[in-house]
């Protein structure tokens, strides 16, 4: 009887449809329901932690989805505060430069503008890298929307 009773409370659980308290109680007290319900409770079980996994898996899929999202817009910010950072820092030599030049000390000015010219070289590069990443990013977008 008890596992009638379980039984019921499984198939209210797995179609969402709730029973009121007298029917609960007296399906699984008749003798031909009662057994039909017992036997039926190992398949609902079943299909009750079929549900459960698939709920599981959803959950998953959503939180691996956000996880990627939270990497990119991590990448994404620290490659700006370099870009930024650089910029600074090449300020800083254009600086040294200009008191090289007031200084009389050609050579140190020639040595910080070839280090500015290899700044200046290295963001063009990641300009195009990042022009190529969106390019391709687009393609890939257009061939899974096919």
């Amino acid at each position: 009887m008890r596992e009638g009773r379980e039984a019921v409370m499984l198939l209210e659980e797995a179609t969402g449809v709730h029973l009121p308290r007298a029917s609960r109680r007296s399906l699984p007290a008749s003798v031909l329901l009662g057994l039909a319900f017992t036997a039926m409770l190992p398949i609902l079980g079943v299909v009750a932690a079929i549900e459960v996994v698939s709920k599981l898996v959803q959950a998953h899929e959503k939180a691996a989805t956000a996880a990627r999202e939270l990497g990119n817009a991590e990448v994404d910010a620290g490659t700006k505060s370099t870009m930024v950072l650089q910029g600074l820092g090449d300020r800083l030599i254009e600086a040294g430069i200009k008191a090289d030049e007031l200084a009389g000390n050609h050579i140190g000015a020639l040595n910080k503008q070839l280090e500015l010219l290899d700044h200046q070289s290295l963001k063009e590069l990641m300009d195009t890298f990042d022009k190529f990443g969106g390019e391709a990013d687009q393609i890939f977008c257009e061939g899974q929307g096919e």
